[in-house]
């Protein structure tokens, strides 16, 4: 004899939506299980619909007010998290770009060894040709 899992869809007009999820619900469950649920909830029912208007709107917006405080747990929790990954992502951008000025510094100093040593070449070379055209013109006089 299976139990009648509709009897929440049809037992009262308030949170119909809520019941009907509950009945699915109770479709895959034991038998046993059923049973037990089923006496819970008509037990809840009962005083559900025992309760005023008023009573019923009060639970109706205290579960709506636990829903919305769930929510925003739920974002600041996210939001956190998302502080820390992005605070995470800035100081490995900051270490990037401090690598990266280290490394134009020794390209600078590099430049400058280069640029001082082709300075040093061309004077170099300056000296080497007035010492050959000297000795051009002194052998050029000895001769």
């Amino acid at each position: 004899m299976a139990p009648d899992v509709n009897f929440l869809a049809n037992t009262a007009h308030e949170n119909t939506d809520k019941r009907k999820k509950i009945a699915v619900e109770l479709e895959h469950m034991e038998p046993m299980v059923q049973r037990c649920v089923r006496e819970r909830l008509m037990k809840e029912i009962a005083v559900e619909e025992s309760r005023s208007p008023l009573e019923l709107q009060v639970v109706d917006l205290k579960e709506k007010l636990d829903a919305s405080v769930a929510r925003e747990r739920k974002l600041k929790e996210e939001l956190a998290n998302l502080k820390v990954k992005f605070e995470s992502d800035i100081a490995r951008a900051d270490e990037k770009v401090r690598k990266l000025e280290k490394d134009v510094k020794v390209m600078e100093t590099y430049i400058a060894y280069y640029s001082l040593a082709a300075k040093v070449a061309a004077m170099m070379k300056k000296k080497l040709d007035l010492l050959e055209k000297a000795e051009s013109q002194g052998s050029c006089q000895g001769g």
